[in-house]
């Protein structure tokens, strides 16, 4: 019977998967999400645009929730 390692056999598929890991936590730059989000947010207009897509975002999600709730209790049997 032939004896061989994972590490031998599968080196390049080893190799690949290594490169598409995250290497670290530390290595993922979270804090550019939080200084952009504080760039926006410290301009008056641009923040006037955020809020206003965060609204239109919720009543959408709202509406839809409805539609579907009606839908529920209104539709067919």
């Amino acid at each position: 019977m032939l004896e061989s390692s994972p590490r031998r056999t599968h080196r390049a598929i080893g190799a690949l998967v290594e490169a598409a890991q995250f290497h670290r936590v530390g290595a993922v730059h979270g804090d550019i999400v939080f200084d952009r989000l504080e760039q926006i947010w410290s301009s008056n207009e641009a923040r006037a645009k955020l809020l206003i897509w965060f609204w239109l975002i919720s009543l959408g999600v709202l509406l839809v929730g409805f539609g579907v709730i009606a839908w529920r209790f209104l539709g067919p049997r």
